[in-house]
């Protein structure tokens, strides 16, 4: 699997455990810059959230989310655009 930042700047990559709330989410990587790309190994229903600012929580804006799909295939790209004002 692999995230496309396409947001302004740059874009903090977090696992959300079942269940987890805020304070659970798992930093798993980082997209520096407009364009970058992350890639991860993943599994059906796993939830990511992008956010943008604050690397750990404190003053970061959630950007995106998105749940693993395992009927797109095992070789996916998703572009990460800022839609926080649609979640």
């Amino acid at each position: 699997m692999q995230f496309v930042n396409r947001a302004e700047g740059p874009v903090n990559v977090y696992w959300v455990p079942d269940g987890g709330s805020e304070s659970d989410h798992v930093h798993v990587g980082e997209m520096k810059e407009l364009g970058g790309a992350l890639k991860l190994t993943s599994y059906q229903g796993h939830t990511f959230v992008f956010k943008k600012g604050g690397g750990g929580g404190g003053g970061s804006k959630v950007l995106n989310q998105h749940v693993v799909d395992k009927s797109l295939g095992s070789d996916q790209t998703h572009e990460i655009e800022d839609e926080s004002g649609e979640l």
